[in-house]
């Protein structure tokens, strides 16, 4: 088979373009990330509304006990804090 140089310069163009497309799955994982992210807070800021009214105190001392949302807060903030120290979300 003759290696043209038309034949030669198609082949250096789709190794090129094959090296510069993006990696399969990266802008999938770089919206789950930022969504997550912005569910978590959504999550604290819910818990935090909850608490702050009196149907929520009810609703907390009813299905849960008192003072176990303010537990669940602290909770999601640990894992908050964990989040963000992920090497992660400083490359996407």
């Amino acid at each position: 088979m003759k290696l043209t140089e038309q034949k030669l310069r198609k082949i250096i163009r789709e190794e090129l373009n094959e090296a510069s497309a993006p990696v399969r799955g990266l802008n999938e994982l770089e919206t789950s990330y930022y969504n997550i992210s912005d569910e978590m807070g959504d999550i604290e800021r819910y818990i935090k509304a909850i608490l702050m009214t009196p149907a929520g105190e009810q609703w907390e001392a009813e299905k849960m006990e008192k003072g176990a949302l303010a537990k669940e807060l602290g909770i999601f903030r640990g894992i908050k804090k964990l989040f963000a120290k992920s090497k992660l979300g400083k490359v996407l």
